[in-house]
């Protein structure tokens, strides 16, 4: 069990800790509660007398349909909001929660004073049972107050926290809940589709600015240890950034022409990620992208997905390089179940940082993530401490080590842990052994 899960219960046995947290949930409620009410009604009252307000919205936005049902998971959020203060288990989960809900809420507000915009669509009263829903919400929120949207902004933050303490059923029927609250927001006619993107992205920089050590392993600072690859790998991934920036500059004549920055601002962050050899700017957070993250580098993980295909249908899907320890690629539901009921007890180590952990993997087994960057070697450190994983574990059942395609970081530390063993006497017998088991593996003696 990691270090969150081993806080976590030691939380859950101690009910005078259990009540302090509460006490914190509540404090922070009382703070971020009125903050929101006090910021977000200002904004709208200060907009609402200026003259200078602009609209931005697309002529095919008039065709989206008004499902006036969907105002019941739109209004949900204001409850989520009030429960997710009371799910985290440790101090530092609740305190990193509370300053994202806090900072996202100051954060937007100055955008709303900066660039204020106006629903420039007739807002429908609809009549029925939903009609007491729309009553209050035109009482509470005038037409202003649009991009970034915080409606999804806080719906991005507050899945991370519901995700992360939900299992099975339940979280899959809590994340269609939550992706049902971010079509509301078009679907009730409260949003234009711009506020939409500039809210995923303005949660993005909040988890940027804001992140969670504990559940997004990463260097110690903003700077990781770069290399010859990771320099290579930024630049390429900066030449596309670039490429579709200057595809997307035609949309000031042409509005079709922004969907190009969608794939540069993709670009641009997974480079910046490479540029700095650090994967926490791909927000891998417990096993899952979050969801700003998900979206917003869509365009890279897809093609990459794409190209990566026929490497991730491969069999076999591991091998086991000493006794006990496998190391392979990144395994579906299905596989990662079967691997499980043939080897109980098992530790999982995670060394994607662009890619969603199998769900039995994240909820069943002991789940440790080591993110490394795609195409680069993992460093000393982060060899030290899968080493020290396995060592712990290996006595109490199986370690299974895996990337995406199960060729290079995956083989780099089961090569570190031959080496660490003392299996294998130096790092040309230990990439032998690898390539033994699979040809394939990229692996060299003096990188190992």
């Amino acid at each position: 069990m990691n270090a969150e899960c081993e806080s976590a219960t030691a939380v859950r046995g101690n009910p005078g800790a259990e009540r302090g947290l509460r006490l914190r949930g509540l404090a922070w409620l009382s703070l971020c509660g009125p903050w929101f009410f006090i910021a977000y009604g200002f904004c709208n009252w200060f907009t609402s007398r200026r003259t200078d307000v602009g609209t931005w919205y697309w002529e095919w936005e008039k065709r989206v349909p008004f499902v006036p049902e969907l105002v019941v998971p739109y209004w949900s959020l204001d409850l989520l909001f009030v429960i997710a203060l009371f799910l985290p288990r440790t101090k530092d989960e609740l305190r990193i929660l509370g300053t994202r809900i806090f900072a996202i809420i100051t954060l937007t507000s100055v955008c709303f004073l900066i660039w204020p915009l106006k629903f420039d669509l007739p807002r429908p009263m609809p009549t029925g049972w939903t009609a007491p829903f729309f009553r209050a919400l035109y009482a509470n929120d005038l037409p202003f107050n649009l991009a970034p949207s915080l409606h999804i902004g806080l719906r991005c933050l507050f899945w991370i926290t519901y995700g992360r303490h939900m299992r099975g059923w339940a979280r899959t029927a809590m994340r269609w809940w939550f992706i049902t609250i971010g079509v509301s927001t078009l679907l009730v006619w409260q949003h234009h589709l711009m506020d939409v993107v500039t809210g995923f992205l303005m949660a993005y920089a909040i988890v940027a600015l804001l992140p969670d050590r504990t559940t997004q392993p990463g260097p110690h600072g903003w700077m990781g240890k770069t290399g010859a690859s990771s320099h290579r790998l930024a630049l390429r991934y900066g030449a596309g950034a670039f490429a579709c920036t200057l595809l997307a500059l035609p949309a000031f004549f042409h509005g079709a022409w922004l969907w190009f920055g969608w794939p540069a601002i993709a670009c641009a962050l997974t480079a910046l990620a490479y540029a700095t050899a650090n994967p926490r700017w791909l927000q891998k957070c417990s096993g899952s992208p979050t969801p700003a993250a998900e979206w917003i580098l869509l365009p890279v993980t897809l093609i990459a997905r794409l190209w990566q295909m026929r490497w991730l249908r491969r069999q076999p899907a591991w091998h086991e390089a000493a006794p006990g320890v496998f190391f392979g690629r990144h395994l579906t539901d299905s596989e990662a179940r079967a691997f499980l009921a043939t080897h109980p007890n098992l530790a999982v180590i995670d060394l994607t940082a662009e890619s969603k952990e199998a769900t039995p993997f994240r909820e069943q087994a002991h789940y440790f993530p080591l993110p490394i960057l795609d195409l680069t070697e993992p460093d000393a450190t982060t060899c030290m401490r899968a080493c020290e994983i396995i060592r712990e574990h290996l006595p109490r059942g199986p370690v299974f080590i895996h990337c995406l395609l199960g060729l290079g970081r995956s083989a780099h530390i089961a090569a570190a842990w031959l080496l660490a063993s003392g299996k294998c006497k130096d790092a040309g017998d230990a990439v032998a052994t690898l390539r033994a088991l699979d040809s394939s593996v990229v692996l060299n003696a003096a990188s190992s």
